[in-house]
């Protein structure tokens, strides 16, 4: 899926995979520490509101111990900061779902950390 804007300029199209390298890069960061990841298949939801701002949703993965909000809103402080270094313009909502928890497996988690 891929997120289209219409302009007085013509079509912006952004697909969703400018949107997972910059999070897989957010998750990356050495403050994380390897403690968390882009879910298995990566669900990423992008929408533009009607101020042209994105807002985005997307599943992760964090380590056992971790202070997940803490954790998530580092990962969104991330992500939106590179989104207003391209677009000029900060998200109006990123939304993070912790959909797993890893120890020595993957326990499903269903808990969502949103930042405005």
């Amino acid at each position: 899926m891929s997120l289209i804007r219409e302009t007085e300029y013509g079509k912006i199209t952004v697909s969703n995979e400018v949107f997972k390298d910059t999070i897989e890069l957010a998750c990356n960061m050495p403050e994380c520490d390897s403690d968390i990841w882009l879910a298995g298949k990566p669900a990423i939801e992008a929408e533009y509101g009607e101020d042209g701002r994105v807002s985005l949703e997307f599943s992760v993965v964090v380590r056992f111990g971790t202070p997940i909000k803490s954790l998530c809103r580092l990962v969104a402080d991330e992500v939106a900061e590179k989104i207003r270094e391209r677009s000029g313009k900060l998200p109006s909502m990123i939304k993070v779902n912790v959909t797993g928890v890893k120890s020595k497996s993957i326990v499903r988690r269903s808990m969502e950390v949103i930042c405005e």
